[in-house]
């Protein structure tokens, strides 16, 4: 306070311009925040329509090729969920090649699991395929649910407040954590004064 007091006419001039210049300079970074954001709207604006008009495409394809092959809608859906189950099953053996998972039979702390799900009985609202490291699970009444179960084993959990029928269909065991390599203590390290000096030749 008592510096604004003791500024002149001038100085309290050269702080206004100085404000106002900040604001014109706030009010033009809001512009093209804002004209950034409309081009990004538009853009998915343009995304989703294109994305529309794709699904319709094969929509009407899908009912093509129906009629002509006289095949039912659930040959279709079975056919191509037994397409994802094999895609699911390669991937995941190769994922136990490489991180050198070993099969299980019962639920551990450190297990791998493999489970589908249903809703309401219906696997097409729930999951078809899933493999989860338990530890990490952020659903800590279906993690308890799981320990000690077996391969083949059925529960009710709620994921994200929808309540599925979960079957385990396969347990893995990861190799266990390599141990950290033994730094030396200080003491064990020996000084310049405990070293044999070398000699230098001639």
């Amino acid at each position: 306070m008592t510096k604004k007091k003791n500024m002149t006419a001038g100085q309290r001039q050269l702080v206004l311009e100085q404000k106002i210049e900040q604001m014109e300079m706030a009010t033009k970074m809001s512009q093209m925040l804002l004209q950034q954001l409309g081009q990004s709207t538009n853009q998915i604006g343009k995304d989703l329509s294109e994305l529309a008009v794709r699904q319709r495409d094969l929509q009407y394809r899908s009912l093509a090729v129906q009629e002509l092959s006289n095949i039912s809608v659930e040959q279709i859906d079975a056919r191509a969920e037994e397409l994802q189950v094999n895609d699911f099953t390669e991937a995941s053996d190769k994922e136990d090649a490489e991180k050198n998972y070993t099969p299980a039979t019962v639920v551990a702390d450190d297990s791998v699991i493999i489970i589908t799900t249903k809703v309401d009985g219906e696997q097409s609202q729930g999951i078809l395929r899933s493999k989860l490291i338990l530890e990490e699970l952020a659903f800590p009444d279906f993690k308890a649910d799981l320990l000690g179960k077996e391969v083949g084993a059925e529960l009710i959990a709620d994921i994200n407040g929808v309540e599925h029928q979960v079957k385990l269909l396969g347990i893995r065991t990861a190799p266990p954590a390599p141990e950290p390599e033994e730094v030396p203590e200080l003491s064990e390290i020996p000084t310049s004064e405990e070293t044999t000096p070398v000699e230098a030749n001639g």
